[in-house]
C-alpha cells in the first residue's frame, strides 16, 4: 500500500487535474469528451486513495490519515449535493419542455451551437415519451397578469437567476432579433465548474386580457442526461415568478 505521503500528493495532483479538466472545456481549451472522460477517471482515482487511506486506518488508527479518507470523498460528496438523491435516477434526456403541440421552436440559440452540440430539433417521440412518464408535473404556467407585466416579470427574473439573454420579442416590437408576434425570451444558463451551456426558449401566449400562459423549453447543449437539471431550471423559473 503506498505511503500516505504519496497518497497525499496522489490526491493533489488528482485534484488539480480534475479543475485543469474543468476550466479548460470552460474555457474552451479541451473538448467536451477528453475534458470529461478525464474529469470522471481523476474522480476514480481519488475515490480509490481515500478507500486506501480508509483501510489504512482500520489497521492502524490514526486520525492524521482522516484528512485524505476526507479529501478523496470531496468530489463524490460535492456531486452528490448538486444532482440531490435523484439525480441518477432521470432518463437519459437532455431536452424538457411545457409544451410539445406545437413544438417550441428556438429562433436564436442555433446561431451559437455547432455540430458538437445537441440538436434543438423538435424532440423525438422516445424523449416526449420518457419525460411525461418521468416529469408528468411539467406543464405549462398560467398566470393572471397582462402580457405585457408578465413578460417584464420574466426579465426581472431571469436576471435574478443569473441567466444570460441570447434575445427577446415583445408582441411583435423587435428587441435584439427578428420579427415576431409572439412574445418570447430566448435565454442561457452556464454551470459554476464546467461551464456547461442549456439554451432556454419561453413564449407567451394571451389567454384573454389579463391572463397569460407560460411555455419554456430548456435543452443542454452537450452530454446524453441532463442529470434532472433541466426540469429543475424550468422549475426554478416557474417558482420565481409565482406570488
Amino acid at each position: 500500500m503506498p505511503g500516505m505521503q504519496n497518497l497525499l500528493w496522489l490526491e493533489i495532483g488528482c485534484l488539480l487535474g480534475m479543475t485543469i479538466c474543468a476550466l479548460g472545456y470552460r474555457f474552451h481549451f479541451i473538448s467536451f469528451k477528453p475534458a470529461f472522460v478525464g474529469f470522471l477517471l481523476l474522480g476514480l482515482v481519488l475515490w480509490v486513495c481515500a478507500v486506501l487511506a480508509l483501510i489504512s486506518m482500520f489497521k492502524t488508527p490514526s486520525l492524521a490519515k482522516l484528512p485524505l479518507v476526507v479529501l478523496g470523498l470531496l468530489p463524490i460528496a460535492a456531486f452528490a449535493l448538486i444532482i440531490g438523491p435523484s439525480g441518477l435516477k432521470v432518463p437519459k434526456i437532455h431536452d424538457v419542455s411545457t409544451r410539445f403541440e406545437p413544438p417550441i421552436h428556438f429562433e436564436l440559440a442555433d446561431k451559437v451551437r455547432d455540430d458538437t452540440h445537441n440538436s434543438i430539433r423538435p424532440a423525438s417521440e422516445k424523449t416526449v415519451a420518457m419525460q411525461k412518464s418521468y416529469y408528468p408535473d411539467i406543464a405549462p404556467l398560467v398566470v393572471d397578469s397582462q402580457i405585457e407585466s408578465c413578460f417584464e416579470l420574466l426579465e426581472k427574473s431571469i436576471e435574478t437567476l443569473g441567466w444570460g439573454v441570447h434575445g427577446k420579442n415583445l408582441n411583435g416590437k423587435d428587441l435584439n432579433a427578428t420579427d415576431s408576434n409572439m412574445a418570447w425570451l430566448e435565454v442561457y444558463e452556464r454551470s459554476a465548474l464546467f461551464g456547461f451551456t442549456d439554451d432556454v426558449r419561453i413564449e407567451l401566449t394571451a389567454l384573454s386580457e389579463n391572463r397569460c400562459q407560460i411555455d419554456v423549453r430548456s435543452v443542454s447543449r452537450v452530454g446524453l442526461s441532463d442529470l434532472g437539471a433541466n426540469a429543475k431550471r424550468i422549475q426554478r423559473l416557474f417558482d420565481s415568478i409565482k406570488p
